[in-house]
């Protein structure tokens, strides 16, 4: 038996702009990739969801590839500091405070 590992499309995706629902309450957001294909909607019917949630909603989704790929990056620079042969006192060796700085500059890089 062989395991397929599951992909996602490829981003940039795009959050395109609320259109009225075909219920008429609220609206539906959807998700694009680069070519105007669906990738994901985000249902705005809700009388209970306040104004603007579903296209914070939609952006957050609209963001998934770029955070994977952040992600991917934090997870290969972590993984070169963990397995870094260096020593305390070696003009290599990372503090923890410097290696949580070197994190987040990665995880703000764009």
């Amino acid at each position: 038996m062989t395991t397929e590992t599951a992909k996602h499309t490829p981003g940039p995706w795009k959050a395109i702009p609320c259109l009225p629902a075909a219920n008429g309450l609220g609206c539906a957001q959807t998700i694009n990739d680069t070519q105007g294909n669906p990738v994901a909607g985000v249902s705005g019917a809700s009388l209970h969801r306040p104004l603007g949630v579903p296209e914070a909603n939609a952006c957050l989704i609209a963001s998934a590839p770029e955070i994977k790929t952040q992600r991917d990056m934090m997870a290969d620079a972590l993984d070169a500091i963990a397995h870094a042969d260096v020593q305390p006192g070696h003009a290599e060796y990372l503090s923890k405070s410097r290696i949580c700085d070197l994190a987040r500059a990665a995880l703000a890089a764009e």
